[in-house]
């Protein structure tokens, strides 16, 4: 939960061994943003279109489509575009 509107940082992540970023949850001036790079080293990046909200709880979701090859970010349940 933001406690103000110029939050950035990372949420959470996934390292692999080799010392790769596999996955990303960061906010920059409170907008969500996630990465996903593959085992090929193709990085995929989908953002929020507005910052969240300050002092309130909001849910934050990447969706990877291995099938279509896209990510997707969500919040609070509603896909971003």
């Amino acid at each position: 939960m933001p406690t103000n509107a110029a939050q950035t940082g990372t949420l959470a992540q996934r390292v692999t061994f080799t010392g790769q970023t596999n996955f990303s949850l960061r906010l920059s001036g409170n907008q969500p943003i996630v990465e996903f790079t593959t085992e090929g080293g193709n990085l995929y990046s989908a953002g929020a279109n507005r910052a969240i909200n300050v002092d309130e709880w909001t849910h934050l979701a990447g969706v990877w489509d291995a099938d279509a090859n896209t990510l997707a970010i969500y919040v609070n349940g509603i896909e971003q575009q």
